[in-house]
């Protein structure tokens, strides 16, 4: 875990890291091509299981980052809750103006689905998980 910000600015309780995950979707994912950045933004869904759970999203086969994505590579996922400025006109203190945020930056490796009905299945549930209650969506039947 960084030093900066200070650990009591960063979030300890796994529940609410979850809990932001599943409120704030859309990630930020981030591989290193030649010593460059290759940034692709998909929705993701926190699935528990053993450990820390998992991530399950869906990256097009044109992307060229996907051929960075093998088996057992490592990324970094950040994933952008809300933020604000802060205007030191609202303490009664001297202070400076300040920006607070939640942002959440993980370190992931890479599995795939390689199965065709298992990628179905991670679609229609992340379709679903986007969606909500009020899903409207018509899942064709084969």
């Amino acid at each position: 875990m960084s030093t900066y910000p200070p650990a009591h600015h960063q979030e300890a309780h796994f529940k609410n890291i979850i809990q932001t995950l599943k409120t704030f979707p859309l990630a930020t994912l981030i591989t290193v091509e030649n010593e460059s950045p290759v940034i692709t933004h998909l929705p993701l869904r926190y699935v528990a299981n053993m450990g820390y759970g998992k991530l399950i999203g869906h990256i097009d086969n044109n992307n060229p980052q996907l051929q960075q994505l093998k088996l057992g590579a490592k990324a970094t996922v950040l994933f952008n809750g809300p933020d604000t400025y802060i205007s030191p006109s609202i303490y009664t203190t001297t202070q400076l103006p300040t920006w607070n945020y939640i942002k959440l930056h993980l370190e992931v490796e890479v599995s795939k689905i390689l199965n065709a009905e298992e990628l179905k299945d991670a679609m229609v549930e992340l379709t679903s998980f986007l969606e909500g209650d009020a899903q409207r969506y018509i899942l064709e039947k084969e």
